[in-house]
């Protein structure tokens, strides 16, 4: 009789998960711009959320931040950018050298500074664990922060597509 294989632990998942991640926005992160620009309307009205939002002058975390443009939209008087990807960071750093940009696993931070914002902008998909992120999150906000988020509704893409193709 043979037994069944375990299954994997969630540390294992979570590793698993995040190293494709990691190899997925790499090999994307030089086509990012050229992507939102074909699809302009809707990261226009993504931006204009956030700008609205977050009043300039503040200081903002953005998880998740790809190469930066969001959080640099918000005009923070202090931004920081995580990502998991190297190379997203690594376009951040040089599109906005105003900002600081880190390369990290969002669900392990491990910051002791607090801000007046968090931005999540389509991050929580990413996420294998979303009440211990949540739980981390709790570090890096003080008694008046506030998390602002969003995520992509997959229902949409047919339609966006279609109007996108209309013009």
């Amino acid at each position: 009789m043979t037994t069944m294989p375990s299954a994997p632990t969630l540390e294992q998942v979570h590793a698993a998960h995040r190293d494709h991640l990691r190899k997925h926005y790499n090999q994307f992160a030089d086509q990012r711009d050229a992507w939102r620009q074909r699809s302009g309307y809707y990261h226009g009205r993504i931006r204009d959320y956030y700008r609205f939002s977050i009043p300039r002058g503040h200081s903002v975390l953005e998880i998740g931040c790809g190469t930066g443009d969001l959080l640099a939209a918000c005009e923070p008087k202090r931004g920081l950018g995580i990502d998991v990807s190297d190379r997203m960071v690594d376009l951040a750093r040089e599109k906005h050298p105003h900002l600081e940009f880190i390369c990290a696993d969002f669900e392990q931070l491990e910051l002791e500074e607090q801000f007046d914002y968090v931005i999540l902008n389509g991050t929580l998909h990413e996420v294998d664990d979303i009440q211990s992120f949540l739980n981390t999150l709790r570090r890096v906000c003080g008694p008046n922060t506030r998390i602002v988020m969003d995520t992509f509704c997959w229902g949409w893409e047919y339609i966006l597509k279609t109007a996108q193709a209309l013009g």
